[in-house]
């Protein structure tokens, strides 16, 4: 039946066949494939009638705008948030010039003071170091004299 009414549209039946194929398409398959047959046709020859997204185009503006209200809730907790924030930040401008200034003039927030060290033992330490060099250089280590001459 399909290749019948592919035939009847290429024009390559003659009339009784013709008669035929015309008399299948009062069934409701054979009617869709005709129907699908031509809309495709009619596509790849670009000679369809109007097309898709102008129709949605249209439909969409002839649709009236509806203007919803926001929700009074959201204002609300907006207003209660901003004023919260605004309220921390008084709170961190206050505290930030109470703690930095006095009466217009700066403190001085800490006591600096010279701290002197106690000597260090080193001397004893660098004898000991001296006298074993020659053991460290045995298994492959800068020894001490490089050290400390880096040190200085």
């Amino acid at each position: 039946m399909n290749e019948r009414l592919s035939a009847l549209m290429d024009g390559e039946l003659d009339g009784l066949e013709a008669d035929l194929a015309l008399r299948s398409l009062k069934q409701e398959d054979a009617r869709g494939d005709w129907e699908s047959w031509h809309l495709i046709g009619d596509v790849l020859r670009g000679d369809h009638g109007c097309s898709v997204a102008a129709r949605v185009s249209q439909r969409l503006a002839e649709e009236p705008t509806v203007f919803a209200p926001r929700p009074l809730l959201n204002q609300q907790a907006r207003s209660v948030a901003l004023s919260a924030a605004a309220s921390v930040a008084a709170v961190a401008v206050v505290g930030y010039l109470a703690l930095t200034t006095a009466g217009g003039q700066t403190q001085d927030r800490y006591d600096v003071r010279q701290v002197r060290l106690a000597p260090q033992a080193a001397p004893v330490l660098a004898d000991y170091m001296a006298l074993h060099q020659g053991e460290v250089r045995n298994i492959g280590m800068d020894g001490y004299d490089r050290l400390a001459e880096a040190a200085r």
